[in-house]
């Protein structure tokens, strides 16, 4: 008797109706990355920096190239500690940047690494206790003329992580003064007239 098929097996995309294969495609394009200098250099070292930059469906077929091409916007990226400019292909919908209180501390800004920090909508400051705020938050933001975004966190990858697995969920925990805290980070941007939406999410460490 033969063996069933793998269920990873599927032979029958290419005869699929255009809107579904775009739908699919879409969806790898949907995966949030969180981006930072130590992130890509920790992909580089373990030969997994080209699949994390340039997404596949750039490299399928021409379709997924030409719906990719589409969605994504190319600049490059300055990995510390590695020669030469990488190649990024940024999904301004769903890729975040990931600086930390002490980035902040010492004004080591996003444009380090990424050539054009105007394309970087969504930014994960991690670090941040809910006493924390400064109006030289606002200040560090000030060359990411395209911010939409802004998420105030203690531990960026579990919150990217989070929002990966529960799509949709409202944060999973409030600690006390957080709500203050989010209110006088939005209030800086308003007075510099910026309109970020700005959250915060803290993480139990049981």
């Amino acid at each position: 008797m033969s063996s069933p098929l793998s269920p990873r097996t599927f032979t029958l995309f290419p005869k699929l109706p255009f809107e579904l294969q775009d739908m699919i495609w879409e969806f790898t394009l949907s995966e949030p990355r969180l981006i930072s200098g130590e992130a890509c250099f920790r992909e580089w070292w373990y030969g997994r920096i080209v699949r994390f930059l340039s997404p596949a469906a750039l490299h399928v077929c021409h379709r997924s190239r030409s719906l990719a091409k589409g969605l994504l916007k190319r600049t490059s990226i300055q990995i510390p500690g590695v020669p030469g400019r990488k190649t990024l292909y940024l999904n301004q919908a769903c890729d975040f940047f990931a600086v930390t209180k002490l980035d902040m501390q010492m004004n080591m800004k996003i444009s380090r690494i990424v050539a054009d920090p105007a394309l970087v909508n969504r930014v994960v400051i991690s670090g941040i206790g809910v006493d924390e705020t400064s109006p030289n938050m606002i200040h560090y933001c000030d060359h990411l003329s395209g911010l939409q975004e802004l998420i105030l966190t203690d531990r960026a990858l579990l919150y990217l992580i989070y929002r990966r697995t529960f799509p949709g969920r409202k944060h999973c925990k409030v600690s006390p003064g957080t709500s203050e805290l989010v209110r006088r980070v939005r209030q800086f941007f308003l007075d510099e007239s910026r309109q970020v939406m700005v959250s915060g999410c803290w993480f139990d460490r049981d």
